[in-house]
């Protein structure tokens, strides 16, 4: 038995005689089964919610990194051109650091199809 449910039966038992505890203790059983409950619930949703936004961030990723390579393989020099953040010879080599938040947010365009908008 736990320290509630005495508690509630020595303070009805007190108060109303045993049978008034029986009730009140029920009563206390069932509040605490359904802010149990509602708690589980909520717990539930945060978890099938924090999934699902991993999930989405997954495939965001996937999408990005497929759009680079797709970049790379179809128009090589415009992903030079994004990469150096400036115009660069046809079939030029990129020699030097890539602005990569620059290709990141192209990519990100390309996969929600903004690019240019």
């Amino acid at each position: 038995m736990s320290a509630l449910d005495l508690g509630l039966k020595a303070a009805v038992a007190v108060d109303g005689g045993l049978f008034g505890a029986d009730l009140a203790l029920d009563a206390a059983k069932q509040l605490s089964a359904d802010t149990l409950g509602r708690g589980l619930r909520d717990s539930n949703e945060m978890e099938t919610r924090r999934a699902a936004e991993m999930i989405r961030m997954d495939r965001l990723d996937q999408a990005r990194r497929a759009n680079l390579e797709r970049l790379i393989r179809l128009k090589p020099d415009v992903y030079n051109m994004v990469a150096m953040g400036r115009k660069v010879p046809k079939g030029a080599r990129v020699i030097g650091k890539i602005d990569e938040d620059a290709l990141d947010r192209l990519a990100i365009q390309m996969s929600e199809g903004t690019v240019g908008s």
